[in-house]
């Protein structure tokens, strides 16, 4: 980056006639501080100058100024070939500063031009006291703003070019919608082009020449194209617009001639003369015409964002941010169409998860791009993450509370970490497997034995002490329906301090179910001691010659009840059994 000695700001400070009584302190104007890491500076109205990292070899502090009065800030007028007045004008200083990458110098068009940019074209003065305005291009014309990518400071300005006979801005620019490479620029060249009778050059002749020719797909350079050549000597002028110019074929006349007038190259080539003004339109407009295809601007909205919190998104290296209200926030860069794009999310609150709709990534078309970022409070789901941002982990996903989640701990589910039986708490991997027909260690096993049963009582073999000796009395689903009735409880092995009334008159001991109908009507279906005597008990006690037993056809006890030990011990295996499930 080189500087250049420049003038004092206050030197291009301007007021607008429509504004005489306006203050330097009313003008728009901005001055920034931009290092080597690049950055930007925006005027009220749309005026906006963006530097990126490297362009800078160190601070600068750069400043942007609206002209609104060339004459007045005591600027070279506009070329009289200009036709009409700066759509807009902006003074950039340091004047004289060299960036080591181009800059984008985005300048706001009024609606009527920004809706038909037609002959547009862009000047540059390279200094306050410059006294010739030169061309500059290419403009792309985005979103009502002709942007320049820029290398050098000082004034910059948009007008109207006027009328070139040959071509104008718009037909340059629908020229490249054709296709790659179907608009073809020789610039401004120094070369040795005129030619004699027999089609030798001519020594030491040079000119400058001005070149645009269309080729449609397929086709050669002469076969139909639309070809437009000028060309510009020092001893002599020629300036020629032609369906068929090749360049080095064309009469030169002294001085500049009349619009209109009509003679021939050397190949018989009608050519119709330039004017020096039409020449220098011509060139204007070349230079300012596009050279790549139209680009767009991608929005980004959010909602959903809490109040007060912003989502920063990311384009390539750059990031921008989209705050919490709805509003549309425009990506740094703009995308030409046909090529790739991605706006990526940088960082997001720590309350909400944010996502982006498809919109997002893809290749620009013909419009604009909108996306939408679409933030919530996440879902907990068992993760091993603190999906909802609460603090917590899988909450909701150990609910027999035994300490391992449906996931384990490794947060993925379908592993052998994961709680298999979450409406268990004693079933877990590394449980104790228990003889009840479940798989309590998680390991995809239940016991051995325990899908077999040999003697038909409801006990699996594998946790049957007697598995060749039914009870006769009852079995498990017994046991389990008086377990399962209102009010029904199973006492194993308890002492008969423990007993219910009037269990406790009746037995020391009892292992099974019970279940109470009223004070003087209870259920039992399990094994009792009294004393020395041994029960299966399978029915029911009532004081009364009738009541619930009798009601329901059940054996009344302890009436039939005795056992001996084998009985005993069978059915005890059953109510024990059952009273574990």
């Amino acid at each position: 980056m080189r500087l250049a000695p420049a003038l004092p700001l206050f030197a291009l400070l301007v007021l607008s006639p429509a504004c005489s009584g306006d203050t330097v302190a009313d003008l728009v104007s901005a001055t920034k501080t931009i290092g080597a890491t690049g950055g930007s500076i925006e005027l009220p109205g749309g005026v906006g100058l963006s530097i990126p990292a490297g362009a800078l070899s160190g601070d600068v502090q750069v400043g942007a100024e609206v002209v609104s009065d060339l004459a007045g800030a005591g600027l070279e007028a506009l070329p009289d070939y200009l036709a009409g007045t700066p759509a807009v004008s902006v003074a950039l200083t340091p004047h004289g500063t060299t960036f080591d990458a181009p800059v984008t110098l985005a300048l706001p068009l009024p609606a009527e031009l920004a809706a038909d940019p037609g002959n547009l074209v862009a000047m540059r003065l390279a200094s306050p006291e410059a006294t010739e305005w030169e061309p500059v291009g290419p403009i792309r014309f985005v979103d009502g703003k002709a942007t320049l990518e820029i290398t050098h400071f000082s004034v910059y300005t948009v007008v109207q070019a006027g009328t070139c006979p040959c071509w104008n801005g718009s037909n340059l620019r629908s020229f490249y919608a054709y296709g790659e490479n179907l608009v073809q620029t020789g610039g401004w060249l120094r070369t040795l082009s005129h030619h004699q009778d027999d089609g030798t050059m001519m020594p030491g002749w040079s000119h400058d020449r001005l070149q645009v020719n269309y080729f449609p797909p397929g086709q050669g350079y002469s076969q139909g194209q639309l070809s437009a050549f000028s060309s510009e000597s020092s001893s002599f002028s020629g300036y020629t617009c032609s369906a068929r110019a090749r360049s080095g074929y064309y009469d030169f006349l002294g001085g500049f001639p009349a619009t209109g007038q009509i003679t021939s190259d050397v190949l018989g080539n009608n050519v119709a003369l330039l004017t020096k003004a039409e020449f220098l339109v011509c060139k204007a407009l070349l230079l300012a015409s596009e050279t790549g295809p139209p680009a767009h601007e991608i929005g980004v909205a959010a909602t959903g964002l809490p109040a007060g919190e912003a989502l920063e998104l990311a384009q390539g290296a750059e990031t921008f941010t989209v705050p919490a209200d709805d509003a549309v926030v425009f990506a740094p860069q703009v995308v030409a169409e046909g090529e790739a794009y991605a706006i990526t999310i940088a960082t997001q609150p720590a309350s909400v998860t944010c996502t982006l709709d498809a919109s997002a990534a893809g290749t620009m078309g013909s419009e604009n791009v909108r996306v939408t970022a679409t933030c919530a409070v996440p879902q907990e789901v068992c993760n091993g993450l603190d999906d909802d941002h609460d603090g917590a982990t899988d909450e909701g996903f150990d609910v027999d509370e035994d300490g391992v989640t449906t996931c384990g701990p490794d947060g993925v589910a379908g592993n052998a970490d994961d709680d298999c039986n979450d409406g268990d708490g004693r079933a877990y991997p590394g449980a104790a497997e228990r003889c009840n027909g479940e798989d309590d260690d998680c390991d995809g096993a239940p016991l051995a034995g325990e899908t077999s049963d040999g003697d038909s009582d409801g006990v699996p073999d594998a946790c049957d002490a007697h598995p060749s000796d039914g009870c006769p009395r009852f079995d498990v689903a017994w046991v389990l329906e008086v377990k399962a009735a209102t009010g029904g409880s199973c006492y194993v092995d308890a002492a008969s301090a423990d007993l219910p009334s009037p269990l406790d008159t009746e037995l020391d001991r009892f292992t099974g179910a019970f279940v109470a109908y009223n004070a003087d009507n209870w259920e039992a279906v399990g094994v009792g001691i009294l004393g020395t005597d041994l029960f299966a008990i399978a029915g029911c006690y009532q004081d009364v010659a009738t009541g619930y037993c009798t009601d329901n056809g059940r054996t009344l006890l302890p009436a039939g009840s005795e056992a001996d030990q084998a009985m005993y011990d069978a059915c005890g295996d059953v109510a024990q059994y059952a009273c574990e499930l």
